[in-house]
C-alpha cells in the first residue's frame, strides 16, 4: 500500500515538472499558475491544480481530446489562470485548429503579457495566419526581452522586409552584423533588400563584402554580376567577369557566364567561344554541359545557325568523355533529328555499348534501323534488345517486320504472335501486328491465316488505310469477296486521297469485277499521282487498255512497264501478242 502511495506521489510530481518546467517553455510559461490565486478557495484551489495536472497527465499519454476537455475544466475553476489557455493552444495547433489555438493563445498573453513564450507562440500563430504586423509588433516586443536571441532578432528583420520596412529591416541586420561579423546570410539577405529599394550600388557593396571576406569563393562573384546583369548594369557585370578571369582563366562556369553574357548582348561569336571552350574542359562536369544542350535543343530545330553549334558541342562532348555512355547518347539524338540516320546509328550503338541497360537507347535504336532500311541490322539490334527486355512488343513487332523483309517467315511469325500477347495496353501497336501477320502469312501462301490476321486488325482499328488497302488487294488478287474488297478500297481513298498505290488497288478491284471503264479511271489517277514510276500500275494501266479493246495503247504500256521493273510473269507474252494474260 506505501509502496502504491509512493508511485502515485512520484507520478505526481513528475507530471507537475513537466508542467512547470517542460516543452521548451521553460519555468516562464507557468508561472503564471504560481500567482495568487485571488479569492479562489483552497478547496477550489487544490481542485484547479488537480485538474490541471490531470489534463496534462493526458496529453503526455497523448490523449489529446481528453486533454483539452480537462483544460476546460480547469479555466471553468480559475479563468484567471493563462497556463491552461497556453496548453491548450498547444494541442490545438497539434490538431490543426489554428484560429482556435490563437483566440486561446491571445487570452494567455492577456492575462500574462510579460511571460516571453505566451507571446512567442502567438507570434507564431500569427504568422501562420498571416497576421505577420501583429507578429513584427510581438518580434519586437520579445526582441527587447532577450536581446541576445540573434536568432529572434534574424527572423524580426525577415518580418521588417515582409512588410516593406526596408529601412527597419537593414538597421537590424547591421546590428546583428556588428555582433556577428560578416555572414553570407546576413549580406545576401541585405542584398535583396537593397534591391528592393532600387539602391544597385549598396546591394554590390554587401556582396563585395563577401567577396573580401572569401576571395576565392567563385560564387559570390557570379552573384555580384548577376546583380549588376538583371539591373542592366552590363559594363560593371563585364568588369566582374574579367575579374574572374584574371583569378582563375580556366574555370568553366565563368565560360558558361560570360557566353551568357555576350549572347543576351546579341555577340554570337564571342558567346560560341566561350561554350566551345567550356565544353572542351575537362574540369567542366558532363551533366552541366548536357543541360547546355537540352536548351539548344528546342532552338536547333528552326535555327540553322544554333542546329550547327549544337551538333559541334556534340562533337566535342563525345570527344572529351569518350567513355560516358550520355554524351553519345546526345549526339545521337541530334544526328536523328538531322536526318543523319547512318551516323546517328553509330552513335546509339556506341551508347549501348557502354550502357545497355536504358531501353529507351534502344527503342531509338530500332527506330533508326527501320528508316535507315536495314533490315538485316535492324532484325540484330531487335533480337538483343529482347536478350535484355523480353516483354517490350515494339521489339518483338520490329523484330518480326525485319525478319519478314528478309523472308524469314516463320521467324517472323513466331516474333509477332508474341508480341501480340505483349501489346495488351497498346491497341494500335496490336493492330498493326495482326496487319503485318496477314503481310507475311500470305507471303505464305497461307491466305485463311492472312484474312483472319486482317478482320483481327480492322476490329481494333477499323480506319487503317494500310490493311484496308492491303486486305482488298490480296482478296482481288485471290479474286474473292470483291464486294467487300471495294466497299474497303473505296474507304482507305476516302480517309487518304491521293495516295497512287490505294487509287491503283481500287482500280484493279474494279478490274476484277469487269467495271473496266471505272478501273481505268481509278487507275489513271493512280499514274497521275505519281504511279507513272511503278511498273505495276503501268502494267495495270495496259491490262485496261486491253480489256477496253485499245490493243496498240495496252502494248505501249506494257513496253513501258517492263522498263520500268516489277511486273508480272506474263509481261512478255502480254507485249508479243497483245492479249490481258493474268
Amino acid at each position: 500500500m506505501n509502496c502504491k502511495l509512493t508511485i502515485h506521489f512520484l507520478f505526481t510530481t513528475l507530471l507537475l515538472g513537466v508542467l512547470l518546467f517542460g516543452c521548451k517553455a521553460g519555468q516562464d510559461a507557468v508561472d503564471s499558475e504560481s500567482k495568487s490565486n485571488g479569492g479562489l478557495s483552497e478547496k477550489d484551489k487544490i481542485r484547479f491544480e488537480q485538474t490541471f495536472v490531470d489534463a496534462n497527465k493526458e496529453k503526455i499519454l497523448g490523449n489529446r481530446n481528453a486533454a483539452l476537455d480537462l483544460l476546460d475544466k480547469s479555466i471553468a475553476i480559475d479563468p484567471s489562470q493563462a497556463a491552461p489557455y497556453y496548453e491548450k493552444a498547444q494541442l490545438l495547433i497539434e490538431s490543426g485548429q489554428t484560429t482556435k489555438a490563437y483566440e486561446a493563445i491571445k487570452k494567455a498573453v492577456e492575462i500574462d503579457d510579460e511571460n516571453f513564450w505566451y507571446s512567442f507562440l502567438k507570434a507564431k500563430i500569427a504568422i501562420e495566419l498571416q497576421e505577420i504586423e501583429t507578429a513584427q509588433k510581438i518580434y519586437q516586443k520579445l526582441s527587447k526581452m532577450k536581446p541576445n536571441d540573434l536568432e529572434l532578432r534574424y527572423e524580426l528583420a525577415g518580418m521588417y522586409l515582409y512588410n516593406g520596412k526596408y529601412k527597419e529591416g537593414i538597421a537590424e541586420l547591421n546590428s546583428i552584423e556588428e555582433e556577428m561579423g560578416v555572414t553570407e546570410e546576413i549580406s545576401l539577405q541585405k542584398q535583396k533588400i537593397y534591391l528592393k529599394m532600387g539602391d544597385v550600388s549598396k546591394a554590390a557593396a554587401e556582396v563585395r563584402k563577401l567577396i573580401l571576406e572569401n576571395p576565392g569563393n567563385m560564387t559570390y562573384f557570379n552573384i555580384l554580376a548577376d546583380t549588376y546583369m538583371v539591373n542592366g548594369m552590363e559594363k560593371e557585370a563585364l568588369e566582374v567577369y574579367k575579374e574572374m578571369e584574371s583569378i582563375n582563366p580556366e574555370d568553366p562556369k565563368l565560360s558558361f557566364a560570360l557566353a551568357n553574357f555576350y549572347r543576351q548582348k546579341g555577340e554570337d561569336e564571342k558567346a560560341k567561344a566561350y561554350v566551345i571552350k567550356a565544353f572542351e574542359s575537362e574540369k567542366m562536369d558532363i551533366d552541366s554541359k548536357i543541360k547546355v544542350l537540352l536548351d539548344y535543343f528546342v532552338a536547333a530545330e528552326s535555327n540553322e545557325n544554333t542546329k550547327n553549334e549544337a551538333l559541334e558541342l556534340c562533337e566535342i562532348l563525345v570527344k572529351v568523355h569518350p567513355n560516358e555512355a550520355k554524351s553519345h547518347a546526345m549526339y545521337a539524338d541530334y544526328l536523328y533529328r538531322d536526318k543523319q540516320l547512318d551516323k546517328a546509328s553509330i552513335q546509339y550503338k556506341r551508347t549501348l555499348e557502354l550502357d545497355s541497360s536504358r531501353y529507351a537507347i534502344w527503342n531509338q535504336l530500332i527506330i533508326v534501323e527501320s528508316e535507315r532500311g536495314d533490315n538485316k541490322s535492324l532484325q540484330q539490334v531487335s533480337e538483343r534488345a529482347l536478350n535484355l527486355f523480353p516483354n517490350q512488343a515494339v521489339a518483338y513487332f520490329f523484330a518480326g517486320i525485319s525478319s519478314s523483309q528478309l523472308k524469314e517467315y516463320d521467324k517472323a511469325i513466331n516474333y509477332l504472335l508474341t508480341g501480340k500477347d505483349y501489346a495488351v495496353e497498346n491497341k494500335a501497336l496490336k493492330a498493326q501486328i495482326y496487319a503485318s501477320l496477314g503481310d507475311v502469312y500470305f507471303e505464305k501462301k497461307e491466305k485463311e491465316k492472312a484474312y483472319d490476321s486482317y478482320e483481327k486488325s480492322l476490329k481494333i482499328e477499323p480506319s487503317n488505310v494500310y490493311v484496308l488497302n492491303n486486305y482488298s488487294y490480296y482478296l482481288s488478287l485471290d479474286k474473292k469477296q470483291l464486294e467487300k474488297a471495294a466497299e474497303m478500297a473505296a474507304l482507305a481513298n476516302k480517309i487518304a486521297p491521293n495516295q497512287s498505290s490505294f487509287e491503283d488497288t481500287y482500280g484493279w478491284v474494279l478490274f476484277q469485277q469487269g467495271k473496266y471503264e471505272e478501273a481505268k479511271e481509278w487507275i489513271e489517277k493512280a499514274y497521275a499521282n505519281g504511279g507513272s514510276s511503278s511498273g505495276v500500275i503501268v502494267e495495270h494501266l495496259g491490262d485496261v487498255a486491253a480489256q477496253l479493246g485499245n490493243k496498240e495503247e495496252a502494248i505501249e504500256y506494257w513496253e513501258k512497264a517492263k522498263k520500268i521493273g516489277d511486273t508480272s510473269d506474263q509481261i512478255d507474252r502480254k507485249i508479243k501478242e497483245g492479249v490481258y494474260y493474268e
